[in-house]
Parts: structure tokens; C-alpha cells; sequence
């Protein structure tokens, strides 16, 4: 006997615990895969910033050295590590004469605008115009006489600042004039600067960047309180000194030329990867250059 109500068979297919099985798999290794390419990205991204931020750095330094050199007093002079002179052409350190403005007029110690200043005078007295953007003499500065024997005198001590649209100073240096000044005759003027060295030491197989900010005859080098660190990871072109001089049909030129690392700051992306960028970015900057005046005819 057939029932008046039709029986409906409804058919409930699922996956078997092996179709289960595959699909994570597939699903976890896609997974995976786009983490792992997530991160590989992330990593790739901060190495470039690093680098990138790395050798900014490095260019920034490398730009303000030409900067100075470029603007500098007189010739720039190529030092040993102990600050003593190159013999030859090339070195890993360099002293400049950083300018730092004029025109400064000397009159006699004794204040008496038009009295000679005697050969051997290591006081002065010393005017500049604060509205030119001139300041006061310190500690360490060098003047640069207008004189037929051109002293070099190094600030040993300041005092007796005066104010004023003409203001005056009174100075020592450590060693006097050679000759006779006549303020009566001429005005004694001179330009002002600070001696600045950058020198290139070495640890290990890299070179790390030591600027010495003022530079006068007791300087010592090695003196650690004497500098700073301005950069680190420096490498030479091959076997190339830092800096070289050149002489070019009467020209005169004062080169940098270094590689300059991508790192070496521990950033936390070379700290994690246990390892340390190192581009190859040569750099080549003319520090300075002069061309002698052709003879008078």
C-alpha cells in the first residue's frame, strides 16, 4: 500500500576528511606564500630605506667638507693622520681655513688709532662692524694680516669687548708681527678664519670620518675630545688616498674621492638580519680650485 505522502530523498554530499586535508594544505601554502612575500617586501623595503637614508648621509657629509673647502681662506693642505704636512701629492686628511668673514681692523694696543703697531706686537686692538655680520674674535680663530710679510696670529685670548656700530676688541696671539705696521699710513686690515681638519681613519677594513672642528698649534690628533665622528663605513677607491691635489695647465685642484658605505649605523633592519649593506657609490667632489692670475705685461 502506497502511502499518499511521496517520500523525497535528499541527497546531503560533503567532503571526505582527505578533501578536507588537501584543501588546507593548498590553502596554508598559499598562505605562506603570500606572507612570505609579504615580508620579503617589508625587508626589501627597509633596506632601501636604509640605504638610502645611509647614503644621504654619507653625501651630506662628504658635500659639507666641498662646501668649506670650497669657500675657504687659502689653499687647502693635505695632512697625515697627526696633522703633520703631506710629503706627496695624496693623503687621508685635509686642513681647511674656514672663512669666517672681514674686513677686521688692527690699530696699536694703546687705542691711539694713527701710533704704529711695533714689529714683534703679539696685543691688539681690533674693529669690526657688527651690522656686516662680523662677530667678535675667540679662542682659536687666526687672522690673516693685510701685510708685505702676510702674518698668520692665532687668538690665544679675547677681553675688553666693546659695543657699539664700530665695535673693538682687544686680542693676544700667540706669536707677534715681523714687521712695522703704520695705521697713520694705511689701514691694517685682515680677514678672519678657523683652521678645520677632516681626516680619514682606519678600522678594521673600513674608514670612518673624524672632523676636528678647531684646529691650532697644540692640537693633538689622537685626542678623541678633539673630534668627531661625522660618518662611518668609508671605503677607497682601490688603493686611491682620500684626497689628492692636482695641478692642471696652471690650475691647482684639491679632490675627494671615496666609496661610501650604505651603512653601518645598526639600524634595527641590519640588527634583525645580522648583516651590513654595502653599496658601491663612488664619490668624486672638487673640494677646490684656483687659476694664477696671467702675468702683468
Amino acid at each position: 500500500m502506497n502511502s499518499s505522502h511521496t517520500n523525497h530523498r535528499i541527497s546531503l554530499q560533503g567532503f571526505t576528511l582527505a578533501e578536507l586535508m588537501v584543501a588546507m594544505g593548498i590553502a596554508g601554502a598559499v598562505s605562506l606564500m603570500i606572507i612570505s612575500v609579504l615580508i620579503s617586501t617589508m625587508q626589501l623595503s627597509s633596506t632601501n630605506v636604509v640605504t638610502n637614508i645611509s647614503n644621504y648621509r654619507a653625501r651630506q657629509t662628504l658635500d659639507r667638507i666641498g662646501e668649506i673647502a670650497r669657500y675657504a681662506e687659502d689653499t687647502p693642505v693635505l695632512i697625515k693622520a697627526d696633522g703633520t704636512a703631506a710629503t706627496t701629492g695624496t693623503s687621508d686628511g685635509i686642513l681647511v681655513k674656514n672663512a669666517l668673514g672681514g674686513p677686521y681692523v688692527f690699530i696699536n694696543s694703546n687705542g691711539h688709532a694713527t701710533d704704529d703697531i711695533p714689529s714683534g706686537a703679539t696685543t691688539f686692538i681690533v674693529q669690526y662692524a657688527p651690522a656686516a655680520g662680523l662677530d667678535s674674535p675667540k679662542v682659536g680663530d687666526y687672522f690673516l694680516l693685510a701685510l708685505s710679510t702676510a702674518p698668520e696670529l692665532e687668538v690665544t685670548n679675547v677681553s675688553a669687548v666693546t659695543g657699539g656700530a664700530i665695535s673693538q676688541v682687544t686680542i693676544t696671539t700667540r706669536t707677534g708681527i715681523t714687521e712695522t705696521a703704520k695705521p697713520g699710513s694705511y689701514t691694517v686690515s685682515a680677514c678672519r678664519y678657523r683652521k678645520e681638519a677632516y681626516v680619514f681613519a682606519q678600522v678594521g677594513s673600513q674608514w670612518t670620518l673624524l672632523h676636528y672642528g678647531k684646529v691650532n698649534a697644540t692640537t693633538v690628533y689622537s685626542n678623541s675630545a678633539n673630534y668627531k665622528v661625522l660618518g662611518t663605513g668609508f671605503q677607497k677607491l682601490a688603493t686611491q688616498a682620500f684626497f689628492t691635489t692636482t695641478t692642471d695647465n696652471g690650475t691647482q685642484a684639491a679632490w675627494l674621492r671615496a666609496v661610501a658605505r650604505s651603512s653601518d649605523h645598526a639600524e634595527a633592519n641590519e640588527i634583525q638580519s645580522k648583516r651590513n649593506t654595502l653599496t658601491t657609490m663612488p664619490i668624486q667632489v672638487k673640494l677646490w680650485n684656483y687659476t694664477a692670475p696671467p702675468p702683468a705685461s
